[in-house]
């Protein structure tokens, strides 16, 4: 029996799945669910159909459904334009875009955010917006001005000051580090079974990264090592892992100047950033779940709507 009163529907939808929530105060999670059924797998005129089937019961509450992620990208349900930083966070309630639906309930659509990145080129996020507005809400009132790591496929760095996003920028260490594994001559002839975590790989890993030579030349150490037994086959996945992530660290951590960094991202992947972190930067590190984060974000967002 649900007794805490439901305050929104939050939806985070990905592109190779969506997970709902009924969340309540302070983003305390009253049910949830989730679905295989995520932005490439769906034509424009299916989203309706799914999110209906997943979420109809809820309608009852009488409450917004927020939607954050690919779902308003382009290709997405709706394709919503991405606003431009710096940006007080706050601000995104009143930008969100509505659905024009059937439905007894209104459906609204969290917009990204773009910037320049430290190339100087453009930069994208969807989703990520929402779980920066949590971590807003999440820190105490001395926490001024903050730099974030949000590691996943695409990995992305930044700083909040103030209430504001300044800047970020995107590095694809997630993505790069699953085409290397699965794909890339370096690990050709390794074992399909990938082994458990070697810390002492990693952390060789990230030491190599600091080396010179750079990545592109670093990155052939992953296969030299092996076939001259110089490393063993188990340790061959953490030691890419390390060289990936120490690689990202080394080359975004210094745009952080000496603000205190938040992690905010799953269990597994943020210990390895914190691992990589410390032994890079003096910088005080702290984590934040990705899935706190973000439901605390979407709450924000409903007490800005009232």
């Amino acid at each position: 029996m649900i007794t805490a009163v439901p305050r929104c529907i939050a939806v985070d939808w990905g592109t190779s799945n969506l997970r709902a929530y009924l969340v309540a105060q302070n983003g305390q999670i009253l049910d949830e669910r989730d679905s295989a059924c995520g932005m490439l797998s769906l034509q424009s005129y299916e989203f309706e159909v799914v999110l209906k089937a997943l979420v109809q019961d809820w309608f009852a509450y009488q409450i917004p459904v927020l939607l954050a992620g690919m779902v308003g990208s382009r290709g997405g349900w709706q394709e919503v334009s991405y606003l431009d930083c710096p940006l007080p966070l706050l601000d995104l309630a009143q930008y969100l875009s509505p659905l024009s639906l059937d439905w007894p309930v209104p459906v609204w659509i969290v917009p990204g955010l773009k910037t320049q990145g430290l190339s100087g080129q453009t930069d994208v996020m969807r989703g990520e917006e929402t779980q920066l507005l949590g971590l807003l809400a999440s820190l105490e009132e001395s926490y001024k001005c903050v730099a974030f790591c949000m590691p996943g496929t695409h990995c992305k760095w930044g700083l909040l000051a103030s209430g504001y996003l300044e800047r970020f920028s995107t590095t694809i260490t997630g993505e790069l580090f699953s085409l290397l594994l699965k794909g890339s001559s370096l690990t050709k002839g390794l074992s399909d079974s990938f082994s458990d975590f070697d810390g002492v790989a990693f952390d060789e890993g990230v030491i190599t990264a600091q080396k010179q030579g750079g990545l592109l030349h670093q990155l052939f150490s992953v296969r030299s090592g092996w076939v001259t037994d110089e490393r063993n086959q188990a340790s061959v996945t953490s030691y890419l892992s390390g060289l990936v992530i120490g690689s990202d660290v080394v080359n975004m951590a210094s745009s952080l100047d000496n603000n205190p960094i938040w992690i905010v991202g799953s269990e597994a992947v943020s210990e390895r950033y914190l691992r990589a972190l410390t032994a890079v930067t003096s910088n005080s590190i702290h984590c934040l779940s990705a899935r706190k984060a973000s439901l605390l974000g979407f709450y924000a967002l409903t007490e800005q709507m009232s």
